[in-house]
């Protein structure tokens, strides 16, 4: 072979090698970025066995993954730890630490989940100490949720009983309950605290310091669903002022419901909500993603979606 082919033929060579090292240093690039695209699932696909495959006190999803602990059990670190219990109350001095929510084999209408009290005096209004509404009955443990006269579809109708049934929402109709308004930061808080603790059944962290310089014009309800929801780990954490009459867009919904089920999971990319709400859609709990940023989240639909995460 002559010395001009040679040189061709070496130079073919480091061009083919060239080429190879800036294809796959491109797609490390993205990948690192968060941008890379492998087709429908954007990455949310989960290398399986799980780890850990099993827990005890508790049951490991073999699709996602995740860990779900039994009653009176809380995830921490991938391991299902008994909850412990403190006669602190909210944390107001004597050191704080891990309370248990009260257990109330009907509803809990005291003033807090963790006041170690099921019920609370009935008002002739109808409404108890912290303006909650409840049944008029001698009982005064059951909330009455009502659909008569719905405008609403069917699904629309089971959610709305739904989170009346966990305290989701407190209103006694579905007329009451104004389920196309749009959403508010505060309104958020005690949705979310009521089916973290009710549903997934998580314990607050009373160490946790959740105080806010602009709720005290909320209602002593409100104020204690704000601090509940930092406590919990979900809102507000190391903010000084919580902004409790902001409105809530899609984005920061779906963001705040992904943590709630899945933790950290989805973090970590650009824009910040992409996979938590790819995730959702995946699972069939939310349908519509487009746009998240502008779209404001309405109370119906939240609560629909709630209902959904619940079988997942």
């Amino acid at each position: 072979m002559s010395h001009t082919k040679k040189i061709f033929w070496l130079w073919m060579v480091v061009g083919i090698a060239m080429v190879a090292w800036l294809m796959f240093s491109t797609s490390l690039a993205d990948e690192v970025a968060g941008t890379l695209s492998n087709g429908v699932d954007q990455g949310l696909t989960i290398a399986l066995p799980c780890t850990p495959a099993t827990v005890s006190n508790g049951s490991v999803n073999v699709t996602t993954c995740v860990i779900t602990c039994n009653s009176h059990y809380t995830l921490s670190n991938n391991a299902c730890v008994a909850n412990q219990s403190s006669n602190n109350g909210w944390g107001g001095g004597g050191g704080g630490g891990w309370i248990a929510q009260d257990f109330c084999p009907n509803w809990d209408l005291s003033a807090s989940h963790y006041d170690g009290l099921c019920t609370s005096v009935p008002s002739s209004t109808g409404t108890n100490s912290t303006g909650m509404n409840q049944n008029s009955s001698a009982s005064g443990s059951n909330l009455v949720c009502s659909i008569v006269g719905s405008s609403f579809t069917d699904e629309f109708n089971q959610g709305y009983l739904y989170a009346c049934h966990i305290w989701i929402t407190t209103m006694q109709t579905i007329q009451q309950a104004d389920m196309t308004w749009f959403l508010i930061r505060s309104n958020v808080a005690k949705m979310i605290s009521n089916y973290a603790i009710k549903v997934l059944k998580r314990t607050p962290n009373t160490w946790a310091i959740c105080s806010f310089g602009d709720i005290a014009d909320q209602t002593s309800e409100m104020q204690l669903y704000i601090k509940l929801s930092c406590q919990l780990g979900l809102m507000g954490i190391n903010m000084t002022d919580f902004d409790p009459n902001g409105l809530v867009t899609r984005a920061q919904f779906g963001t705040l419901l992904s943590r709630t089920l899945w933790g950290t999971r989805y973090d970590w990319w650009t824009p910040y909500y992409i996979h938590h709400l790819l995730a959702l859609q995946t699972v069939g709990i939310m349908n519509t993603i487009t746009d998240p940023e502008n779209m404001l989240e309405v109370r119906w639909y939240v609560m629909l979606m709630l209902m959904r995460a619940e079988g997942i």
